[in-house]
């Protein structure tokens, strides 16, 4: 399913046609368009990326697309291969390539792709945004530029309030349905989670589970997330009494528009503040 929001002012003119894959990375690209372009949201927010097909309206997109933002890595292995056969390189720009970019391991000592919970990333990549759009449409550089200084006040705001709100858990325990947060823990400096299934969102095997069901007995918090079948969670779970709350690492329940990354992050910290503080109720 294809989404397309407008963001911006409502008298905006399209100078181009740009392309993003998902929420996250399309929420950053219109929050530095917005008043000039409006982007195209190729991954619907109400769909895991794990579970992502391309189809032949998505070729055509990014065929028409004077430019692509991807969030490159191993997340959507499918567009990143359909986007190299349909259009030029100096078209697309995969943002965890960029230089400066963090990386960040998973348990199965590979790369997390889910780099845009770290908030130190999404400055590195709206200020590349940026140059590219003015690289483009040099005529509206000002507009650009102001888009990009307003965008990192505001990720930096949010970064330093919700780094002092996670504070008083940073060694508290809590277990994560899927290993998808080592960007969002190093940035807020945690280092109590333990993540159940792999990055990809594989159910874990029955060792894992056995392994799992162990530390959620030290468990403060078992966190779930909207995109993701949570019923293994009961059989981790056993008769522990940790609390529960459910994450939303992708935007699933917010509207995609220039505001959305922050509010993401926000919702993030405040779930797991509330879980861990005993505040949720679940």
């Amino acid at each position: 399913m294809l989404v397309v929001m407008s963001i911006g002012h409502a008298e905006a003119r399209q100078h181009l046609r740009v392309v993003s894959d998902i929420p996250p990375v399309h929420s950053l690209v219109a929050s530095v368009s917005a008043g000039v372009n409006v982007p195209t949201l190729l991954l619907d927010s109400g769909h895991s990326p794990h579970h992502f097909s391309t189809k032949p309206s998505h070729a055509k997109l990014l065929q028409n697309a004077d430019i692509v933002f991807l969030l490159g890595g191993t997340l959507l292995p499918q567009l990143n291969t359909l986007s190299n056969s349909v259009i030029k390189g100096e078209s697309v720009v995969s943002l965890m390539d960029l230089p400066g970019t963090k990386e960040a391991d998973n348990f199965d000592g590979h790369i997390d792709p889910h780099a845009w919970l770290d908030p130190r990333n999404a400055i590195v990549w709206v200020r590349q945004i940026g140059d590219e759009f003015i690289r483009l449409d040099p005529n509206n550089k000002t507009i650009y530029t102001n888009n990009v200084q307003e965008s990192i006040n505001s990720i930096e705001q949010t970064y330093t309030e919700i780094k002092a709100l996670l504070k008083p858990f940073r060694s508290s325990p809590y277990l994560v349905q899927h290993d998808a947060y080592n960007y969002f823990e190093d940035a807020m400096l945690l280092t109590g989670g333990q993540a159940i299934a792999r990055s990809d969102a594989r159910l874990p095997g029955a060792k894992k589970l056995r392994e799992m069901r162990k530390q959620a007995q030290q468990a403060h918090c078992l966190f779930t997330e909207e995109q993701h079948d949570a019923s293994f969670i009961d059989v981790v779970s056993g008769d522990t009494n940790a609390r529960r709350a459910t994450l939303d690492p992708l935007g699933t329940r917010l509207a995609a528009n220039a505001t959305m990354y922050t509010t993401l992050l926000s919702n993030l910290a405040m779930t797991m503040a509330d879980c861990l503080s005993g505040e949720n109720k679940n």
